[in-house]
């Protein structure tokens, strides 16, 4: 989850925090797109702390594309990283994860709105029931 404020991608419960202008995810948030790095670890601008923090051995090629809701805001980063059955990513790879992305920005949306919506009925419940053991 994208932190706006401290500028920072957060890792579940793991919370890692990262700038999100380093290495290729950086680049694709920055640019707002799904892009491609058929170099992988060749590339550059690849960061072994961003692009690879699922520790991927034979790290190849990847796609990534930044998912943003409808204010703009950061929810999330798909990576798909290792092309099976080819060595090389391809403008059609590239495609298929741009039609892909808006449909997960929904998912994600929808996720989110549950978790608050539970965490909301969580702290009514344990509300309610220190109340009931106070009277």
């Amino acid at each position: 989850k994208y932190d706006k404020f401290r500028d920072i991608i957060l890792v579940e419960e793991n919370i890692v925090r990262m700038p999100t202008t380093m290495g290729l995810v950086g680049i694709a948030i920055q640019n707002k797109m799904t892009m491609s790095f058929p170099e992988g670890v060749e590339d550059p601008r690849y960061s072994l702390e961003v692009d690879n923090f699922s520790q991927i051995l034979n790290y190849k090629n990847v796609l990534i594309s930044p998912v943003f809701n409808a204010q703009g805001d950061l929810l999330a980063v798909i990576q798909l990283v290792n092309k099976t059955h080819s060595d090389k990513v391809n403008e059609h790879d590239l495609h298929d994860l741009k039609v892909v992305t808006p449909a997960l920005q929904g998912v994600i949306e929808f996720c989110n709105k549950s978790l608050d919506v539970t965490q909301i009925a969580a702290g009514l419940t344990m509300f309610m029931e220190v109340k009931k053991k106070n009277q």
